[in-house]
């Protein structure tokens, strides 16, 4: 570990892992093809897709069908384990552990099939074929089956210590679980449910035959996720031999500006997953890493920043119309950038609508300004001040 002497590394040999509208193809200029994170000057590296990536924004609101549909599979649920606590009542010893066993297949065989499921929406939508809302419910109802399944294993579990000559454990079970249950779609699911009272998020999504990512700015905060298909391998033997030291070296190997300014460093591992989990606050947010065993590389990176912290570099041009004068502060590695509007000569702040390619993603506040994340490296900026307009192509 680098330049440990501020850094409180708290090393946690914890098993469990608790531990629209536009469309914006990105040109294929803009993709990077690598399995590592690429590289960022003066903020955490960003782990990218490899391939042809389709880039698009979404306003998520409340969505009956998929919030009935979520129902169904949590009633699946209820009756797996209805039917466990049930049948364990007057079974032999026998009959309980067969009982228990099957039902751990069932629930595995859930899992397993919410991981095709996910795949197979995401490369079909990276091909065209599946729909951004179609996308949208798939993230949903797998973050909500998540949960249920997280919770039945749970129950399955605490029931298999009152049989005797059973010992099941379902930690590599959740350490899948939890890369489902990600930030962002804790907030799609909330808006999908109609119970996010801070409005319809706009999620900038990016999928790849090799993965995707999700990114949406919360507050004063940008977070950002993104998951890499190709950098998981359960088949292969684990190259770190189960040593979250190795994990936590190959992480600071990947995020050298997170791990030479740590303020907390926490680690735990899965063995039934190969999955190592690592996570680091720092000084512009926080850091959460799956490692794969099989591949060494990063599985899903997830990152929670503040804007405030970020490093950032005025666009050289501004644009003048209508009396409006519009600038556009940029950060790295393809980040959000700060739209602010003022009076052409006054410089006065002005209350103003921006969309980007097209997608309007909110308003101008005291300052003038607005966070706003472009899908792609080019894009579009539209400023609209009560009828009063001005325009920006960044490229």
């Amino acid at each position: 570990m680098k330049n440990a002497a501020p850094v409180l590394f708290a090393l946690l040999l914890c098993i469990s892992l608790p531990a629209m509208t536009v469309v914006a193809s990105e040109p294929a200029g803009d993709v990077r093809s690598q399995s590592a994170p690429v590289d960022a000057e003066e903020t955490p590296n960003r782990l990218a897709l490899e391939g042809e990536v389709r880039a698009e924004y979404r306003n998520t609101g409340p969505d009956l069908g998929a919030t009935l549909a979520s129902t169904d599979d949590a009633l699946r649920t209820d009756r797996e384990l209805y039917a466990l606590e049930a049948g364990l009542e007057d079974a032999t010893a026998d009959e309980q552990r067969e009982l228990l066993e099957t039902t751990h297949d069932r629930l595995a065989e859930r899992l397993e099939a919410l991981e095709q499921r996910e795949q197979a929406a995401v490369e079909g939508h990276a091909a065209g074929n599946v729909s951004d809302a179609e996308l949208m419910q798939t993230l949903f109802a797998n973050y909500a089956e998540a949960e249920q399944l997280s919770s039945a294993f749970d129950d399955l579990e605490a029931a298999s210590t009152t049989v005797s000559g059973v010992s099941i454990s379902t930690q590599g079970e959740q350490a899948v679980l939890d890369t489902y249950r990600t930030p962002v779609r804790e907030r799609l699911e909330a808006a999908i449910r109609g119970d996010d009272r801070r409005g319809s998020p706009v999620i900038v999504h990016r999928t790849a035959e090799t993965g995707y990512s999700l990114s949406m700015i919360d507050g004063e905060r940008y977070t950002s996720e993104t998951t890499r298909f190709d950098n998981r391998n359960t088949s292969a033997t684990d190259q770190f031999e189960g040593s979250i030291s190795g994990a936590h070296d190959r992480a600071a190997e990947h995020y050298p500006w997170v791990f030479d300014r740590p303020s907390s460093t926490t680690a735990g591992m899965s063995a039934p997953a190969q999955l190592y989990h690592i996570q680091v606050a720092h000084t512009q947010g926080d850091l959460r890493l799956y490692l794969d065993g099989g591949t060494t590389e990063v599985y899903q990176e997830r990152h929670h920043l503040r804007l405030a912290e970020l490093p950032s570099e005025p666009v050289e041009e501004t644009w003048i119309d209508d009396g409006l004068e519009l600038s556009i502060n940029e950060t790295p590695a393809n980040g959000p950038v700060e739209v602010t509007v003022t009076e052409d000569g006054s410089g006065e702040p002005v209350d103003a609508t921006v969309s980007v390619d097209g997608h309007e993603m909110g308003e101008t506040g005291p300052g003038g300004s607005l966070w706003v994340i472009p899908a792609a490296e080019s894009y579009e900026i539209d400023v609209d001040a009560d009828g009063r307009t001005v325009n920006a192509t960044v490229e």
